[in-house]
């Protein structure tokens, strides 16, 4: 299995690779990294510095403005999308993890290919006050919704249950209206089996597991090579 790991701000790529190195111990491992930002074209994209260390640089730049500006310094730096990087290919993706200062649902509409296909197996992504500032105006809701119709259900992932998010279970009060509020999402194949095991493994209550019994797939199918 090999990992992909993206970093769009170029001190934080530094500092993943030399993390690599040291934990790894040299160049030869099966994980490859890219200094990009991740969304859903490709070509040239802006990012704004700000945070102790630069950590938390982002797509979209601060309410601090001085002549309409920001006041953070930019800079640019390539933009992909993962249907450019992975979808020609076929391959499968057994874990897609997302978490891009609230573009999350940016870089899943770059991956509407590869999820339509169903080539993604299991995803994360977070959700927080930070989507309101993004300002890409898409919700909750709606991107639940969107997986739903390419086969995919979702989950509030809480400390010892996941929280069923798609079809009838939704409910308003989910989505973020003024809160400071982060959780992260998980979501896999409707009609999977090994969706079944990691909800039940997850943790579950009589509840939780009566949902798994009347919604998901327990029967087995056949194994299919991932990337």
């Amino acid at each position: 299995m090999r990992v992909y790991s993206f970093e769009a701000n170029p001190a934080s790529y530094k500092l993943l690779k030399r993390t690599l190195w040291w934990e790894l111990g040299s160049s030869e491992h099966n994980i490859t990294t890219k200094c990009a930002l991740v969304s859903d074209r490709e070509g040239r994209a802006e990012i704004f510095h700000r945070g102790a260390a630069d950590l938390e640089a982002s797509a979209s730049p601060g309410t601090a403005t001085e002549g309409g500006k920001p006041l953070e310094k930019s800079s640019e730096v390539d933009a992909v999308s993962l249907d450019g990087l992975f979808a020609a290919g076929g391959r499968r993706i057994h874990l897609l993890k997302v978490d891009t200062e609230g573009f999350d649902p940016v870089v899943l509409r770059g991956a509407s290919q590869l999820l339509s296909q169903r080539l993604v197996k299991f995803l994360v992504f977070e959700y927080s006050s930070k989507w309101r500032l993004a300002g890409h105006k898409l919700t909750l809701k709606g991107v639940v919704g969107k997986l739903e119709q390419q086969g995919y259900s979702c989950f509030f992932m809480k400390p010892h249950v996941l929280v069923p998010l798609t079809g009838k279970w939704w409910q308003d009060v989910y989505e973020l209206k003024h809160q400071i509020f982060v959780v992260n999402v998980f979501c896999g194949q409707t009609a999977d089996h090994d969706l079944f095991d990691a909800y039940v493994g997850f943790g579950t209550s009589s509840y939780t597991l009566l949902y798994a019994l009347a919604n998901l797939q327990i029967s087995g199918s056949p194994d299919q090579a991932e990337a």
